[in-house]
């Protein structure tokens, strides 16, 4: 059996599933998907009306959980493959973020005293939780802080937790796909079990629901799940695809209707919606890598949701710090009573963010990632 460096990048790790072709040509679409994951949550955070942008956190997930899925059932058992796979996501993760933390709590009290408030020295105060990449649980046991201008990065933390345990669960049950198909539906079930119950066991912040990383297994676990479908020889039909991707679409529509707030910290929302999205996202994406003439796949495949794909890790990373401090330097806090200025707002922190990001990608991303190792593949 011979084994074969494959290229740097990791999409391609998944080249020999029967539904992604060896052209590479439709794991495409997941930078399609990220693109659109990532737009919706700088949505979220530049324009109040996009209540509902913060369900682009559940398709980076479900993208996660496809990615190192196949990373790992692909790489297991060759030649330092835990070494490999570790150094390639902290180059990856890391850097940037570590140099985001740095600017926000070494340079920028030096740099600007003037907006050094107590809700940023409480921040100071408790950065370890960042640095050890475990806010998301600082903030099931005491909510989001005043300032949030990081707050997002508990989704980094929980990313970061995943990457350490979904080895161990791969180790454990690679060698039967069947059932790893069970234990990945568990832990599906598993995530809406601890959503429900784990504050009667344990006092926590209700936020536990969103951020802690048992309560996101669901996303996780949909996207191993959708790549052992890929590269199986079992397939659902492309109609029943569509109405399922339907169904839980109008399930959503219908639970607003039905006076449910579709937000992240609404009860009914945190314990059954989050799987919802995830349903969703999952029948789309099957749609797309089934059947890469579909609609939502040629959608997917435009230029600019590709190239936000590309370089939304900086996007996501810088967006919200430049909203904080667009904001603070240039628009009043009424700022939405204004449509002229709301406009002008919305143009200049997508404009400054996507400039930050492609400069980063170019600059420092695409550099630290000529440090990756290659992984090494076995041919089947």
């Amino acid at each position: 059996m011979a084994v074969n460096s494959i290229p740097c990048r990791d999409n391609a790790i998944v080249a020999s599933a029967p539904l992604i072709g060896p052209d590479n040509q439709r794991i495409r679409v997941l930078d399609g998907f990220r693109g659109i994951a990532v737009l919706l949550v700088m949505c979220y955070h530049f324009i109040p009306a996009i209540f509902f942008g913060w369900a682009g956190v559940d398709l980076f997930f479900i993208l996660s959980g496809f990615l190192i899925t196949s990373i790992l059932l692909r790489t297991v058992g060759t030649p330092g493959f835990l070494y490999v796979y570790f150094s390639r996501r902290l180059l990856r993760i890391v850097p940037l973020y570590f140099v985001m933390l740095f600017i926000l709590f070494v340079l920028f009290p030096v740099m600007v005293p003037s907006m050094v408030t107590p809700a940023y020295d409480f921040l100071v105060e408790h950065q370890y939780w960042y640095w050890l990449f475990s806010v998301n649980i600082s903030f099931a046991l005491h909510g989001f802080p005043e300032n949030i201008t990081v707050v997002h990065f508990w989704s980094l933390a929980c990313e970061m937790q995943f990457y350490l345990v979904w080895p161990l669960l791969i180790l454990l049950f690679h060698k039967s796909r069947k059932v790893l198909w069970i234990v990945l539906s568990l832990l599906f079930l598993f995530a809406v079990f601890f959503r429900v119950y784990a504050d009667q066991i344990v006092t926590m912040n209700s936020l536990y629901r969103y951020v802690l990383l048992p309560s996101r297994l669901d996303a996780f676990a949909a996207g191993g799940i959708l790549f052992l479908y890929t590269s199986s020889d079992y397939r659902i039909s492309g109609k029943v695809l569509y109405w399922m991707s339907g169904l839980f679409f109008t399930l959503i529509v219908l639970s607003g209707v039905l006076g449910i707030h579709w937000h992240f910290t609404d009860s009914f929302t945190q314990r059954y919606g989050l799987s919802l999205n995830v349903l969703f996202w999952i029948s789309v994406l099957s749609i797309c890598l089934q059947n890469p003439s579909s609609i939502p796949a040629r959608f997917t495949g435009s230029r600019l949701l590709q190239n936000a794909g590309l370089y939304s890790y900086g996007m996501y990373v810088f967006h919200l710090p430049v909203t904080i401090f667009v904001d603070k330097l240039f628009f009043p806090p009424a700022v939405e009573e204004n449509t002229g200025m709301m406009l002008l707002r919305i143009f200049l922190l997508f404009t400054i963010t996507i400039i930050i990001s492609v400069a980063s990608f170019h600059l420092f991303e695409k550099k630290m990632m000529l440090f990756k190792p290659r992984y090494h593949v076995a041919d089947n």
